[in-house]
């Protein structure tokens, strides 16, 4: 048992001494002038990504918006034919054949799950990244705090600034996490073209952690902008430093428009994930 285990920590050393070996051919590889233009290129690559998926729900809404005109328009059409009754009992079966399909599909996603272990480890992955976005941005189960109220450090007076409590903030942050994930690619792109196996796992694990970090980012500032607009109650802690003169319903409306932006940011993401798998 001990030779096995002395074995077994020898193993261990040479793969860190390789590893290690390998990170550092990268570091010299890139020099210092290679490492500002690895910055530039990062700092593209995300730049772009986030212009495409911008793009992208750009479009989905669009899209959004017309089938929904259309089926306001069947809708009424229907109500005059039919009678609102009868629409009323339409809606309830297609509810519950909705709740069914969920569950059909969830059980097929549980099965491939099952089955394909090794995708499974980078799903846990994205999704432990967007809880930890999430309660980040969000601010916790309160949803007081988080990435939005740390204007607080400038004072009072710049809390609630149209930065900091809009999708700008999400904007920055999905800029700031897409350029982390093509500088750890820049990194691995210098490294010998032997490189242990574990380093294209590192790329596809910071990948993971990049998408579900993105997603839970845009949900939790949409829950805190959302949470702030105070929508139930009659007023809410206005936008600082707006330019213009806006009655308390636009500060609400303000909050929660970008809330609602911020979550459709994030089914967008989910949307491009779920057609890119």
């Amino acid at each position: 048992m001990s030779e096995r285990a002395d074995a077994l920590f020898i193993v261990r050393i040479e793969l860190a001494t390789r590893l290690k070996s390998e990170l550092a051919f990268a570091v010299e590889r890139l020099g210092a002038g290679g490492f500002s233009d690895a910055l530039l290129r990062a700092t593209k690559v995300a730049a772009v990504d986030t212009w495409k998926s911008k793009r992208i729900l750009a479009q989905r809404v669009g899209r959004a918006s017309v089938r929904a005109t259309r089926a306001i328009g069947a809708l009424a059409s229907r109500v005059g034919e039919f009678g609102i009754a009868s629409e009323v009992e339409r809606a309830r079966d297609a509810v519950v054949s909705g709740i069914k399909g969920v569950g059909r599909r969830s059980g097929t996603a549980f099965g491939n799950a099952v089955r394909q272990r090794r995708e499974k480890r980078f799903g846990l992955v994205t999704l432990i990244a967007a809880w930890v976005a999430f309660f980040l941005t969000a601010g916790g189960a309160d949803l007081q705090g988080g990435a939005p109220d740390l204007d607080l450090i400038g004072g009072p007076g710049d809390h609630r600034n149209v930065f900091t409590h809009s999708v700008l903030l999400g904007l920055t942050l999905e800029v700031f996490l897409r350029f982390c994930a093509a500088l750890v690619r820049e990194l691995l792109d210098h490294m010998p073209e032997d490189r242990h196996p574990v380093w294209s796992s590192v790329a596809r694990f910071t990948e993971a952690a990049k998408t579900g970090g993105i997603i839970g980012m845009y949900l939790g500032l949409s829950a805190h902008l959302i949470d702030d607009a105070n929508l139930l109650g009659g007023a809410t802690k206005p936008y600082v430093g707006v330019p213009f003169p806006m009655p308390m319903a636009g500060h609400q409306a303000a909050f929660a428009g970008n809330g609602v932006l911020s979550a459709a940011t994030a089914v967008s993401e989910i949307a491009t994930r779920t057609e890119g798998a």
